[in-house]
Parts: structure tokens; C-alpha cells; sequence
């Protein structure tokens, strides 16, 4: 089942799945087991993320409460959280933006940064009264004498991700929603923190702080007493964090496992159509006794080059050749493993199945975690032709007519041959 162009996987995804319970219940005896789902990995980071902003946002205000000792100012910076989010949301909406994994990561980054702008006014106006000011009169004048200090500070975090709105390409694409919805959440935690009042701000003591802040004077003290040694150590990290960038790899996006496993069989080309299935059918009894296995489909390989048939957009009678033709030899294995394995249970579980099928004859089989090349054969948009031969100077021409028939089509721009 594919999607359209303009649909959402995640959508078709779960009508599909809504579908295949409606046709269980209708039919007696039916069983629809789902082998491969790419609406499952939107989900999971979707969740994932989700997940990282309720904890995030948990977390900051415990860090708040432990320090400020205090409900209320506690409270006024937990509430800036959803506000903040609330606001940014608001304006997604209408900058035409879409709920997706990019814009949840910038949410979920701005959140790390919503509650700066508060506790900056809060600790000012907990300092004017610790010197005597009125509540009320400390409440505005602590806003006002740090007003400049966190526009400039947040303008400064904005400027960071300004260059993101004149990239082009696949970077613009992927990168300009999320700088956006971080953009939105500082300018929303500003207008938060620009509007904080604390009527009854009374500063609480904490001993233990007070014991680190003195610490902390006296290592600065000895640093500035000691200026060469701060000063080498900085530049040796500085080294030692340029060396380790440029070594490290570099990829588009982090590895995703699952727990589904795709296993390509073939068999030797001198069997028989029987012996080939019947081989195959030891394979899927292999597959079944490893541990953490929970259901096996096959299906016959009808890839020509490397493509499917069923989506070249042929007759259906050419496709039933090349279908009948391509039948069997080629089997494509769709594994589910137990959705509780961690990623080394995972790749435990890869290897358990190489070496089950290792042991039948007259076939060969590679075991893959399914992950991340359906994930990013999501990311691509817009039409893809592939054209296939021997020499590259007629390769050359061809596709420079299909690149000036596109441009010519109407609702293709841009198109070009690479």
C-alpha cells in the first residue's frame, strides 16, 4: 500500500490499520499481521519527542523549585513552559507550518531556553527586595533594569539560526522549521518574562548555595592569580574538541533501529521452482525457532533493476510477466522481532538469524534491521527519474530532455540532472 503524494503517512498508516480490524471482525478466521509499517517510525519520534518536552519542561521546574525554595515564582516560570509553546504553536498556524518532526525538535530544543528569560527577572526583583524595595516597586523596576539585557540576549540565540532562513536545498527544507519554531519560543518567553509580577517576593536563604558561590570566588580568585594555566587548558581543549569534530563521522541522520528485520534469500539458479520454495520454506522454519521472533511473511523479489515492478506504472498485463518471470530464486523476508528488545537485543537477534540461515544449502540470505533507508526515502519530495545504460554521453542527453519536458510540465520547477 503506498500513499499519495499530498497524504500523510502516518494518516494512511492508521485508516490501514483501522481497515485490516473492520475486515477481521467482518470475516471469520481472518488474521492481518503487518510486516512492514513506515507510519511506525513518524510515531515513534513523534513520541519520543513528545516525550523529551513534558520531561524537559518536568525537570526544569524541579531545578527551579529546589533553588527559589518558593511555590509562586516557581509556578509563574512552570506556567511561562506552556505559554510559551502555546504562543509558538499560535504562530506555526499561521506561518503556514505543520506539526512534524522537525518543528517538535525545535520545540523541544526552545523549551531548554524558555525559562532563561524569567529567572533573570525573578532573580532581579529577589535582589531588590533582599536591599528593601517595595514588592510592587521591585517587580517593576527589576523588569526594567534587565529588560535591555534579555532582549539582547534572547536577539542573540535568534541570530544563531538566522543563516538557516538563506540556505536552499535539502538544508532549508529541513532545518528552517525547526530554527523557526525556536525563533517563536524565545520571542514568546520574552514577552513572558517582560510581563512578570511577584507581589510578595521574599529572597530565601540557601547555606549550601552560598558555600558553592564562595567556592566558586576563590577558584576565580587563584585563576586570575594563575592566568597561564586557565589559559593553556582552554586552548588544549580547544584543540583537542577541533580534533575530535573533524575526525568524527558525518551522516544526515542518526541510525534508527526497529524492531523489524528484512531478509533478502535467494536460492542457487540451477533449482527448480519447487526446490526453490522448498528451500525457502526451511528458511521461514529457521527463522521462526530464534529467539525474540514473533511473525515471518515472504514475499517473491520482483525488483527489476533495482526497482519494483508494481511501481513502474506499466500495463498490468507487462507486469504480470515480469511478475511470473521474476517468481522465484529472489524472496524478500519481513521479520517482526518483540517490540521490548533494546538496539543490542536488536542486533543480537540480526545475528541469530544469519546464523540460522547460515546453515541451509543451496542459498545465500543478508539480514538488515529495517530502519533508516525507509525513514529517509521519506524525506524526498518532488518526482525522481532513473534512467538506466551503457554510455554516459547518450545518459547525458536523455536526460536533458526529461529535465527540459518537467520544466515544461505544468506544477514542475527546478528540475535539473545533477
Amino acid at each position: 500500500i503506498y500513499k499519495g503524494s499530498s497524504s500523510s503517512a502516518s494518516t494512511v498508516s492508521d485508516n490501514c490499520l483501522s481497515a485490516f480490524k473492520e475486515l477481521e471482525a467482518q470475516y471469520d478466521g481472518l488474521h492481518v499481521v503487518v510486516l512492514s509499517n513506515q507510519g511506525n517510525y513518524i510515531t515513534i519520534i513523534v513520541k519520543s519527542i513528545l516525550s523529551s518536552m513534558i520531561i524537559g519542561a518536568v525537570l526544569a521546574i524541579i531545578v527551579l523549585a529546589l533553588f527559589l525554595r518558593d511555590v509562586k515564582p516557581t509556578l509563574v516560570v512552570g506556567f511561562s513552559i506552556p505559554l510559551s509553546v502555546l504562543f509558538a504553536v499560535v504562530l506555526m498556524y499561521f506561518t503556514g507550518m505543520d506539526l512534524n518532526v522537525m518543528t517538535l525538535a525545535g520545540l523541544s530544543l526552545g523549551i531548554g531556553m524558555l525559562v532563561d528569560n524569567s529567572i533573570v527577572v525573578i532573580e532581579n526583583i529577589y535582589r531588590l527586595r533582599s536591599r528593601g524595595v517595595p514588592a510592587a516597586r521591585a517587580a517593576v523596576q527589576g523588569t526594567k533594569q534587565v529588560g535591555m539585557s534579555i532582549v539582547a540576549s534572547t536577539l542573540t540565540s535568534v541570530c544563531v539560526f538566522l543563516p538557516v532562513v538563506f540556505s536552499s536545498s535539502l538544508v532549508k527544507s529541513l532545518m528552517q522549521p525547526m530554527s523557526l519554531c525556536i525563533g517563536y519560543c524565545l520571542m514568546a518567553s520574552l514577552l513572558v518574562a517582560a510581563s512578570t509580577v511577584l507581589k510578595k517576593a521574599e529572597p530565601k536563604q540557601l547555606k549550601w548555595f552560598d558555600k558553592i558561590q564562595n567556592k566558586y570566588a576563590k577558584s576565580l580568585e587563584w585563576c586570575f592569580q594563575h592566568r597561564a594555566l586557565p589559559l593553556v587548558a582552554a586552548v588544549a581543549l580547544l584543540v583537542f574538541c577541533g580534533w575530535r569534530v573533524v575526525s568524527m563521522g558525518v551522516e544526515l541522520l542518526p541510525t534508527i533501529t526497529s524492531n523489524e528485520a528484512i531478509v533478502t534469500l535467494k536460492t542457487t539458479k540451477d533449482l527448480s521452482k519447487e526446490d526453490s520454495y522448498a528451500i525457502a520454506e526451511k528458511a521461514i522454519d529457521a527463522m521462526l525457532n530464534v529467539d525474540n521472533v514473533e511473525e515471518v511473511g515472504i514475499t517473491t523479489d520482483t525488483r527489476v533493476a533495482g526497482m519494483d515492478v508494481g511501481q513502474l506504472g506499466l500495463p498490468s498485463a507487462i507486469t504480470d510477466l515480469l511478475n511470473a518471470a521474476n517468481s522465484y530464486g529472489t524472496y524478500q523476508v519481513n521479520v517482526m522481532l518483540n517490540e521490548s528488545l533494546s538496539s543490542t537485543q536488536i542486533e543480537t537477534a540480526r545475528q541469530a538469524l544469519e546464523d540460522a540461515l547460515s546453515g541451509i544449502e543451496d542459498c545465500t540470505a543478508t539480514v538488515e534491521i529495517s530502519g533508516m533507508q525507509e525513514l529517509t526515502s521519506q524525506l524526498a519530495s518532488g518526482l525522481s527519474v532513473k534512467i538506466y545504460g551503457a554510455d554516459s554521453d547518450t545518459l547525458t542527453q536523455l536526460s536533458e530532455k526529461v529535465v527540459e519536458i518537467v520544466n515544461d510540465t505544468e506544477g514542475f520547477a527546478n528540475a535539473t540532472n545533477g
